[in-house]
């Protein structure tokens, strides 16, 4: 039997390690964000869904483009939200200006199915989950910390029992079709560049 495995060191993806050192422009343009969190969850929907329904969101009802609610709570997770900026490889139109230097490091990347910022707050608990979707597309999921408490930083990622710390400019690429789970017990939101890939198109580079 294969064993499957839960992390992938950043050195296999050379095009997505060059985006990664860019983490403190993305840090920077995401300080600058004002957005606010819109009334669309991701409660057991696809990227496609949840797209759909920002389209009415800003499109139909004329209102600001902002963060989506996080699954886990009915209703919607306050303290998991998510501000999409790239979807099967196509800017996410209702951005606008914001983040334009962070979407134009995915110019000409080929593989790319998602883009997005992702926050968690304090004393937050992402429970174990795993994606199906991601399994299906053949795909890994990086996490680019970029902004963390300089203190009492306890932010981790478990992936098959195995567990990664949260620090900003380190990415970290595993597998989301494994058990994992996500905590923030710190003090502080933590914030990460999220990065959906179909994992041949980039080892293959």
């Amino acid at each position: 039997m294969i064993q499957e495995q839960s992390y992938y060191d950043i050195i296999n993806f050379p095009k997505l390690n060059e985006i990664c050192k860019n983490w403190e422009m993305i840090r920077d343009e995401f300080y600058e964000l004002n957005a606010p969190i819109i009334p669309v969850n991701r409660i057991a929907k696809t990227h496609e869904e949840v797209f759909s329904e920002v389209h009415n969101h800003v499109v139909v009802e004329g209102k600001e483009y902002g963060w989506v609610l996080g699954w886990g709570e009915s209703g919607g997770n306050y303290g998991w939200t998510q501000y999409g900026l790239i979807l099967n490889g196509q800017n996410i139109p209702f951005t606008g200006s914001k983040m334009k230097q962070t979407i134009e490091l995915f110019k000409n990347v080929k593989g790319i199915i998602a883009v997005a910022l992702l926050k968690l707050k304090p004393s937050t608990v992402l429970h174990t989950h795993q994606h199906d979707d991601i399994r299906r597309k053949r795909a890994l999921q990086l996490h680019l910390p970029i902004d963390t408490p300089k203190e009492r930083n306890y932010n981790y990622l478990n992936v098959q029992g195995e567990f990664r710390q949260y620090e900003c400019g380190k990415p970290i690429v595993f597998d989301g079709a494994l058990d994992h789970f996500a905590l923030n017990e710190s003090h502080k939101e933590r914030t990460t560049l999220y990065i959906e890939f179909h994992k041949k198109t980039f080892m293959s580079t």
